[in-house]
Formats: C-alpha cells, structure tokens, sequence
C-alpha cells in the first residue's frame, strides 16, 4: 500500500459513490429477505415507507444529511491521519471517539451508568484501547 498515493478526498469520494451504487443495486431485492411476514407486519427494507417518512419528516431528512456529513469528514480525517501517522493512531482516535461518545451520553442523560453492569463496558473500552 505504500506504493500507492491516493489524495484522501479522492478516497472518500469513490468510497461513497461505491457505498451509494452498490446500496442503490441492493435496494429492490433487500424486501425479498423476509418473506414469510406479511407485507403489513415487514418493518425491514421497505422503500416506499421509508422514502416517505424521509421526505416528510424534515428531522428524519436532516438527520441523515448530517449523519452522512459526518461520515464523510470522519473518513477524510481519517485518511488523512492514516497518510500522515500511522494506521495505530487513526485506530486510537477511532477508538476515543467512541469512548467519547460514552461519556458524552452519559453526561447527557441519555444512558445511566449501572453500577455492576457498566463495569463491564468500561472494561470492554479498557481492552478496546
């Protein structure tokens, strides 16, 4: 790999339009993978619902526009990163970021901090790092 030099937004680029065609290809046979619920009970692959739901509801709309924002700067970073360090220092920042994420939610309010259950996922970030 290091004989090959790709600028990291050309990497991102051609990983979203791969990301996004082969997505676009699945997209009409993704329902056929649960046939036997009924069409009113299938929560999964359901395009005409969730095009819907995604142009109609401007949160949901928003929210993905961001959500696919931030994937994109975070795999040109970390390209970046990558060209520059090392592949272990993108790995420890991924790494943080989740362990950020964590803490955030948990200052948030959003997740609650179990006293012997969350000692589990602390010593799952410990061994992660």
């Amino acid at each position: 790999m290091a004989r090959y030099s790709v600028a990291p937004l050309v990497a991102v680029g051609w990983e979203g339009f791969f990301g996004a065609f082969s997505i676009l290809l699945m997209m009409p046979f993704l329902p056929l993978l649960r046939p036997t619920l009924p069409p009113a009970a299938q929560p999964f692959f359901d395009l005409k619902r969730g095009l819907d739901q995604m142009l109609n509801t401007p949160t949901v709309l928003w929210s993905g526009v961001a959500i696919a924002i931030s994937i994109a700067l975070f795999n040109f970073f970390g390209l970046s990163v990558t060209r520059h360090v090392s592949a272990t220092a993108r790995s420890l920042t991924d790494t943080c970021r989740t362990l950020s994420i964590w803490v955030v939610s948990l200052g948030l309010g959003w997740e609650r901090f179990v006293w012997p259950v969350s000692l589990l996922q602390v010593g799952g970030f410990g061994l992660l790092v």
